[in-house]
């Protein structure tokens, strides 16, 4: 750290993410947020009775699925080497 960086400087520049609320990976963000919020209000007004199951992590964090469906010759294979 530069010796002219003033205290306050300093600790606005090196916060943690808990402190300033800044996610490197949006998914990790909004599973954050969804544990801190959202959660407890689903747990204490049993919206998994009624809806769906609650969400996990491997629910924000997994990689996405595709399906590619079509006739033979429609370039699925092509698609996939690109």
């Amino acid at each position: 750290m530069p010796l002219y960086m003033g205290e306050k400087r300093r600790k606005l520049l090196y916060r943690t993410e808990e402190e300033t609320g800044v996610y490197d990976n949006v998914l990790e963000g909004l599973y954050s947020l969804y544990k801190t919020y959202i959660l407890d209000l689903e747990k204490e007004f049993m919206y998994y009775h009624f809806y769906k199951p609650l969400l996990t992590s491997g629910d924000f964090l997994s990689k996405p699925m595709i399906l590619l469906l079509g006739q033979y010759s429609t370039g699925k294979t092509h698609l996939l080497n690109i």
